[in-house]
């Protein structure tokens, strides 16, 4: 499984980056700004388990709506027992946008072929 973990490294607008963060989240302002400040990951999730779609959805809200209000983000995609308080020891893991929404893309298709065979 893919761990992907989600770190704030600019903004412009620090409220609209909090409420985006907060929708898809559900953590507290005052805990979305404290990783901000401290460089922590704002959220990590863990992509294919039961609650896939929702984990994708929220990703794919992030990765599009950030960068639209100049919030720059680090992507990592980590092994799920990997120690996210610490991503500068996981620089050789970070991914784009492009390459998540691809992930995920790669298996909505693999899932929509698995679909037409069985039936």
């Amino acid at each position: 499984m893919s761990k992907i973990a989600i770190e704030i490294i600019g903004y412009v607008d620090l409220p609209g980056t909090i409420s985006v963060i907060k929708k898809v989240t559900g953590k507290g302002i005052a805990e979305i700004k404290h990783c901000i400040e401290v460089q922590l990951p704002v959220w990590e999730a863990i992509l294919f388990y039961n609650n896939h779609n929702e984990v994708a959805t929220g990703l794919a809200d992030i990765v599009k709506k950030l960068p639209a209000i100049g919030t720059q983000l680090a992507m990592y995609e980590l092994e799920e027992s990997d120690d996210a308080t610490n991503l500068t020891r996981y620089q050789d893991c970070i991914i784009t946008g492009e390459m998540l929404m691809n992930m995920l893309a790669m298996h909505n298709d693999e899932i929509d072929r698995q679909q037409d065979y069985n039936q």
